[in-house]
């Protein structure tokens, strides 16, 4: 074994590594791996029976892009039995590895035959050699890489790219927002499809009054406003910079236009002054103790487009030294070394005297400030939106779901902004128990927008249950989970985020207990965005929550072969 696939075989072997109970496995370790879930696959454990294991999941193939169905329960990549990486790694192996298998079992340059890893020799092997493997970059050749994440749980359709071109264009569409994204999902009891109605049980604690607002709520997150705000925002916080915050390199290069203009229109007053002509003329005022140097019209005093509010560079500067610095780019300044100094003392003079400026229109308008618009500072968000509402025009069981995500270094959970849920829900000290005080004020609480449609409501297992499509706006960690959660319609199957006292099996007035099911049931049903050539595909992955009149059924609830 190569260096890197020893180190593999070393992490997969070590006690650090959770140990996944997949829904498709059983309880021996060896129903966890690569090989396991290949037999599953062949079985029609997620699709068609008797169908070719590449075929039965791979829903779209060219030479730049494979679009698969991810089966629930399986990692993206990593040292782990059984992940996205190695099961592609498997179905489209790298020369690299096809060139390791012995003579007689090689199988030429098309990858395993249409059976499982116990089909051949050749398979077996090959799913041997994958089986070491934990990460895209222990294969140099190895050009299969995701364009997207989906969580551990979650099934449904995941593009992947066959070569970096190809993969740099479709994650630029995700980084953009120009990609659209539909989810299907199963949930704990009857979504109420009349939600302005008000009511006392559980259920409607957080949606107990919706909001109907006009189509132009919605403009900040259609457009990309909302978010470029938000991000904006963050990156000042980051960066420790603010609206205006100019680094020394602007600096010099405002100060070299500046100067360049101020010289040529000193030339122009020389040239008028000598013909006669003094209509244009020059008045240079000094403010303070003469740090800043202002070029105003001189009969109104008003600043005109020639005025700089630049420091003076300290010390004055000679006819040589200007001559020569406006002949440098900024990287020859800083090569040079003489006077890099004196532009960073301006950089400094001029965001010091703008942030005390910024500060004074703050404190201005903090002083009507409500707590809603204390909100905005953390979401970046141009109008505030209620928790639950509607749309004018938009059908009936449709509705948005509004509340802004945090995540913690660390913490496997996201949190939920204290101050965007109402008092009345019941486990709202679960959904934002964060840590101390003194951190919370340095957490970054991302908006996050849902919209969500009921499908079908009926039941499961003898328990209501509801079934609908959700359309992300935005696309945060675990923000549908959160949000359904919000709704105190957890998704079924989805322990994280349903507290430790809903779980019991027995709950007051009965309902189903969120782990009464083999999976978590989200799916991710849809996705559509703009491919390498400018053409946009839309995937879409076969939905595992079948509805039949009153009753559900999921897919593989009944048992997978071991």
């Amino acid at each position: 074994l190569s260096a890197k696939e020893q180190e593999a075989v070393r992490l997969a072997s070590s006690q650090s590594v959770p140990i996944d109970n997949p829904c498709w496995g059983g309880p021996e370790h060896h129903q966890h791996d690569l090989q396991h879930l290949l037999r599953q696959i062949d079985a029609g454990a997620f699709g068609d029976e008797g169908r070719c294991s590449r075929d039965s999941l791979v829903l779209y193939e060219d030479e730049n892009y494979v679009a698969i169905a991810k089966p629930p329960d399986l990692r993206m990549d990593g040292p782990h039995p059984a992940t996205v990486h190695k099961l592609l790694t498997y179905w489209y192996p790298p020369p690299s590895l096809l060139q390791k298998a012995p003579a007689e079992h090689k199988h030429g340059d098309a990858g395993p035959s249409s059976s499982s890893s116990s089909g051949g020799s050749f398979n077996a092997h090959l799913a041997d050699q994958v089986s070491k493997l934990a990460k895209h970059s222990d294969l140099s050749d190895n050009a299969l890489r995701p364009c997207h994440q989906l969580d551990f749980a979650t099934s449904g359709v995941l593009l992947v790219a066959r070569t970096r071109k190809a993969a740099r264009v479709a994650c630029r569409a995700f980084e953009e927002r120009t990609t659209s994204k539909e989810y299907v999902a199963v949930v704990c009891g009857h979504v109420g499809t009349n939600l302005s109605e008000s009511g006392g049980d559980e259920k409607r604690a957080a949606t107990s009054l919706v909001s109907i607002l006009p189509q132009s709520a919605l403009s900040g997150w259609s457009d990309g406003s909302t978010e470029r705000q938000y991000r904006k925002k963050r990156n000042n916080v980051h960066k420790k910079t603010f609206e205006g915050f100019m680094p020394a390199h602007s600096i010099f290069g405002k100060w070299k236009a500046e100067t360049i203009k101020r010289n040529r229109l000193e030339a122009a007053a020389s040239l008028d002054s000598a013909t006669g002509n003094n209509e244009l003329r020059r008045k240079r005022s000094r403010t303070g103790e003469g740090d800043v140097v202002q070029m105003g019209n001189e009969k109104s005093g008003s600043p005109t487009d020639t005025e700089s509010t630049l420091p003076r560079p300290q010390p004055l500067l000679t006819t040589d030294e200007e001559a020569k610095l406006l002949a440098l780019k900024w990287k020859e300044v800083k090569k040079e070394g003489m006077h890099m100094q004196t532009f960073q003392d301006m950089a400094a003079k001029f965001n010091t005297a703008l942030s005390k400026r910024r500060q004074k229109e703050q404190d201005k308008s903090d002083d009507g400030e409500s707590s809603n618009d204390a909100n905005e500072k953390v979401t970046g968000e141009k109008q505030h939106l209620p928790n639950v509402f509607r749309v004018e025009g938009e059908e009936d069981n449709a509705f948005y779901i509004h509340a802004p995500l945090c995540e913690i270094s660390g913490h496997f959970r996201v949190y939920l902004d204290e101050s965007s849920m109402p008092s009345s829900h019941p486990f709202k000290d679960y959904y934002t128990s964060t840590p101390d005080d003194e951190r919370k004020k340095k957490l970054d609480f991302k908006p996050s927008l849902t919209r969500c449609v009921v499908l079908w409501q009926g039941m499961y297992r003898g328990n209501p249950v509801s079934k609908v499509l959700l359309q992300p706006r935005t696309g945060r960690r675990h923000q549908l989970r959160l949000h359904l959660a919000l709704l105190n319609n957890p998704i079924l199957g989805d322990v994280t985020y349903v507290p430790p006292e809903k779980m019991r099996k027995t709950r007051p007035g009965g309902g189903l207990n969120v782990a009464d099911c083999h999976r978590m049931c989200l799916h991710a049903r849809k996705l559509s965005l703009p491919l390498l050539g400018g053409e946009r595909k839309t995937f879409i992955a076969p939905d595992p929550f079948k509805s039949c009149e009153d009753e559900l059924s999921i897919a593989g609830e009944n048992g997978l072969a071991r």
